[in-house]
């Protein structure tokens, strides 16, 4: 895991919750959205995922940053993004959107076709070309949902993200076979065009003369 931001120089394994400790204050309230990955299972007591726990809030308990709202979803794609916002905003008892740190991980559920449970014959979702010769529209329209959503938290005000690129590599077991699709390359170009991606949304606010990013980082949770 590494961790990169405009702030600090790039940060190995055991630095990055350093880097963040730093720059947040304990109990800086957290805000999770995404899929599977950073969603929150540990109330559940039956089933393949009781007790499991995503990685956000395994952060948040290293850095002791106090969970606001965990509103990821498993299987949900990067279109339902504005969804859990909207869920959040529902849910949030006071506003809290200038204090809080916002955690992003989603993406790669779109390319599977989870969330009509993988199927690729179901309407609308023949996810087969996604991971072959597809792949680069997909991640823009990832990219594209990705921004949408973080403009609308800087609308409602908030400032500081930690953004997750997406694990394609082959460092993920159920991706080994996925080599022979250049899985490695493809992943390393995504985490390219995400950095610019956060980069251009940067300069958008900057030229608005609106701050974005008081804490702007993009976590590399796996490399090959």
């Amino acid at each position: 895991m590494g961790a990169n931001t405009s702030h600090e120089p790039d940060a190995g394994p055991a630095e990055a919750p350093l880097l963040l400790k730093r720059a947040l204050p304990a109990h800086t309230p957290l805000l999770i959205f995404g899929d599977s990955w950073a969603e929150g299972n540990s109330e559940l007591t039956s089933g393949p995922l009781a007790g499991v726990r995503g990685w956000p809030s395994q952060l948040a308990e290293q850095l002791r940053l106090r969970v606001e709202g965990n509103f990821a979803r498993g299987q949900s794609a990067s279109s339902s993004l504005m969804l859990q916002l909207e869920a959040a905003k529902a849910s949030l008892s006071h506003p809290i959107w200038s204090e809080c740190l916002v955690i992003v991980h989603s993406g790669g559920n779109d390319f599977i076709g989870a969330e009509k449970n993988y199927n690729p014959f179901a309407q609308g979702n023949f996810w087969i070309p996604h991971v072959t010769f597809g792949f680069r529209k997909k991640a823009l329209e990832v990219l594209s949902n990705l921004e949408a959503f973080l403009k609308a938290l800087a609308d409602l005000g908030c400032q500081n993200f930690l953004v997750s690129d997406l694990p394609f590599t082959s460092v993920v077991p159920a991706l080994q076979m996925a080599r022979l699709a250049r899985v490695n390359k493809r992943g390393r170009w995504m985490s390219q065009e995400m950095e610019k991606m956060l980069k251009d949304i940067r300069d958008f606010f900057r030229h608005e003369d609106r701050v974005f990013g008081k804490l702007l980082c993009s976590l590399w949770l796996l490399r090959e």
